[in-house]
């Protein structure tokens, strides 16, 4: 008798995780992606120029960090320096899969920037001379 219960919630569970498979099959990865925000996070400057000068140089590093609210911080530290941080705001278009910086104290970026396989690059002009700074997601 224990032996016709134990094989019969044995195949109870199977059934029931047979009815529940088709359920996950139908959820696309696409719909995933939508909900998870996959450029939210922390990006490292791999590169910034302003005209032909290397900013990294003065730099130890500079690091954007993309938040949910759509707002961002740039995080920075001169080489001899504190850590010092700045905020803004964005906007992120995920038809064109752009982001535009819309808020950051000194500059107006009000218009759309790359971001492409986790690497976002802002070239905007400055001075005179033109700014290029490329993120690279962590």
């Amino acid at each position: 008798m224990r032996k016709s219960v134990v094989k019969s919630s044995i195949l109870a569970g199977i059934l029931a995780l047979l009815a529940v498979l088709p359920w996950f099959r139908s959820i696309k990865t696409a719909q995933l992606i939508d909900v998870t925000k996959p450029y939210l996070g922390r990006y490292e400057c791999t590169t910034a120029t302003l005209g032909d000068k290397d900013l990294l140089e003065r730099y130890a590093y500079i690091d954007l960090e993309l938040e949910t609210e759509k707002e961002f911080t740039l995080y920075y530290r001169e080489k001899e320096g504190k850590v010092r941080q700045t905020h803004g705001r964005y906007k992120y278009d995920k038809t064109q899969n752009t982001i535009s910086i819309t808020g950051l104290k000194g500059l107006i970026l009000n218009r759309p920037f790359p971001l492409e396989n986790g690497v976002l690059t802002i070239s905007v002009p400055l001075r005179g001379k033109t700014l290029v700074m490329r993120f690279e997601q962590v």
